[in-house]
């Protein structure tokens, strides 16, 4: 419970408001955060990883990699498109303020 409260994958409490819903899927957050099988269980290779050094930083914005994964993978709904770079919009505005040229 500590190691998922120190790295950010559950909110820090007391471990008696958890439930096991909650838990369970920040197991399977930080599996899949750490490239294992995502079962939400407590296994030998999870609790190995777990055991490994780390840097002591939060694995900031997992969670919103997490909710697109399951969107795209479980409810078949896939990633917002990119927004279109503008630079080009731009350009021709600072363009048309400088030079004589007409677009």
């Amino acid at each position: 419970m500590a190691f998922l409260e120190k790295y950010g994958y559950l909110e820090p409490g007391p471990t008696e408001e958890l439930t096991s819903a909650q838990v369970k899927e920040a197991v399977r957050e930080f599996q899949w955060i750490s490239h294992l099988a995502v079962s939400g269980a407590l296994d030998e290779p999870t609790v190995r990883q777990m055991a490994e050094p780390r840097c002591g930083v939060k694995d900031v914005g997992s969670h919103n990699a997490w909710e697109g994964h399951v969107e795209t993978l479980f409810l078949g709904r896939g990633r917002k498109p990119r927004r279109g770079k503008r630079f080009l919009q731009q350009g021709k505005q600072c363009l048309k303020r400088v030079s004589l040229f007409s677009f």
